[in-house]
């Protein structure tokens, strides 16, 4: 699971390195407790975004990711205040675990 994240515009993640010749699918669940647009979550795949979750995931929930052959680093960021908002908009949100959960990570070669 994600750090705790403390500061307005903190950020906390995990990563996972994928060696494959062939590539394949991506599989891992995921829990999000996270309250919109105060904080989300981002999916990266050798640093490139390839996913935004903007909701909550209050239970897990299954996703899948292609990942094509080679060397590559998955990442999952969880944002705090990724669209900057003020401390008047931050004062109405109701404070929460702030966290994102993976779990059952499984990669299948292709």
């Amino acid at each position: 699971r994600t750090a705790y994240i403390i500061n307005d515009g903190g950020t906390s993640s995990l990563e996972l390195s994928i060696d494959s010749f062939t590539g394949g699918t991506l599989s891992f669940q995921i829990q999000a407790l996270i309250k919109a647009p105060f904080e989300d979550i981002v999916i990266y795949v050798d640093g490139v975004p390839t996913s935004i979750i903007m909701h909550a995931i209050p239970t897990w929930e299954m996703q899948e990711l292609e990942i094509k052959g080679g060397f590559h680093t998955v990442q999952w960021e969880h944002r705090k205040n990724p669209m900057d908002a003020d401390e008047k908009e931050l004062a109405v949100a109701t404070p929460n675990e702030g966290i994102t959960r993976i779990d059952d990570v499984a990669f299948h070669p292709h």
